[in-house]
């Protein structure tokens, strides 16, 4: 009996000191060998896996964003409202704020960047020296410098001469009158847009608005519609006014660049889209804090506005003009 124990093989030895270990109510059964050996590989690749995305390198986070602009002016508050819904967590600062040079201090320090709404914020924000994008912006008033970059709030003379001449099919002449000073190069970007679109752009440069009159005098009788030009600092109320009553007499068309023209009496306006202009320099805003600061440069240049239609159908019965469904269907508004 005792020979035969001796010679049981050892695996039998073994099982039966395993088994002689259990404890009472112990139901487990043995693990195959080759079994436990997989469950350790499996182990060790895990372990590995786990440690390996702990110390995969992270993305880098985005800088900070914060808009900049007076929240007394009702359509930079239209831009920020839109602005918000892309950077919600974007803090709002005011340009009279006391403490407003260190917050804009601490911003480039740390390498953030600055959604400036109108022009004194940019101005502002440029001094900073952190990455600015601006709107509200006239062209001529934008910033070059290497660090800024945005929206121009014209927009774009190619863009508004498509939707001239969905409103006017006929208009072949068109005049525009202009301060040579500040608008000479968006007045050789019209002309050269006006003759892709089979349009002749009769332009008259002035230096001031009291030469208006006798420039629309002197082209008046060649044209089909006046173009205005989007500068407040000539064409104010009281020159629209003139303009208005002279274009009507004359039965020429009159475009303007405020939704505001359009209802006092112009056929119609294209004029800046203040919500989509919010949008695009958040959006823009976003993707630059995003980047490293040295991978941000050169900056894009900066682009014009999108824009958005207003037609006076009053005016259009008055001139003659046949407004198309598909036109008033485009607009943001129709005057009736």
């Amino acid at each position: 009996m005792m020979e035969h124990a001796r010679k049981q093989p050892r695996r039998h030895r073994e099982g039966a000191a395993q088994r002689a270990k259990r404890q009472p109510g112990d139901h487990r059964l043995p693990m195959p060998r080759a079994a436990a050996l997989r469950l350790t590989r499996i182990v060790r690749w895990v372990v590995l896996l786990s440690v390996s995305f702990l110390l995969w390198p992270s993305p880098a986070q985005a800088a900070e964003v914060a808009v900049l602009l007076d929240g007394n002016v009702p359509q930079y508050r239209e831009a920020q409202a839109a602005a918000k819904a892309v950077l919600p967590d974007a803090p709002a600062l005011d340009v009279n704020a006391p403490d407003l040079k260190a917050q804009l201090e601490r911003i480039a320090a740390n390498a953030g960047v600055i959604l400036a709404i109108g022009h004194k914020a940019m101005t502002l924000a440029q001094g900073s020296g952190a990455t600015v994008v601006f709107c509200m912006v006239l062209g001529p008033s934008a910033s070059t410098a290497k660090n800024v970059t945005g929206l121009r709030l014209e927009v774009e003379p190619s863009l508004q001469l498509s939707l001239i001449k969905r409103v006017h099919p006929t208009a072949r002449r068109l005049g525009m009158i202009f301060d040579s000073r500040t608008f000479g190069s968006y007045a050789q970007a019209a002309t050269q847009a006006a003759s892709a679109q089979g349009i002749t752009l009769v332009t008259r440069p002035v230096s001031d608005g009291k030469e208006v009159r006798a420039a629309l005098a002197d082209i008046a009788g060649s044209i089909d519609g006046l173009w205005l030009v989007p500068d407040p600092a000539l064409v104010n109320i009281e020159i629209f006014n003139f303009l208005l009553v002279s274009t009507l007499e004359r039965k020429i068309a009159l475009f303007g660049f405020f939704a505001d023209f359009t209802r006092r009496g112009a056929l119609a306006s294209i004029a800046p889209d203040y919500s989509e202009i919010g949008k695009q320099a958040a959006k823009l805003a976003a993707e630059l804090s995003e980047k490293p600061p040295a991978a941000r440069l050169p900056l894009p240049a900066a682009i014009a506005s999108p824009g958005g239609l207003t037609i006076n159908a009053k005016t259009a019965r008055q001139l003659g003009i046949e407004l198309s469904d598909e036109v008033q269907a485009s607009a943001k508004q129709v005057v009736r």
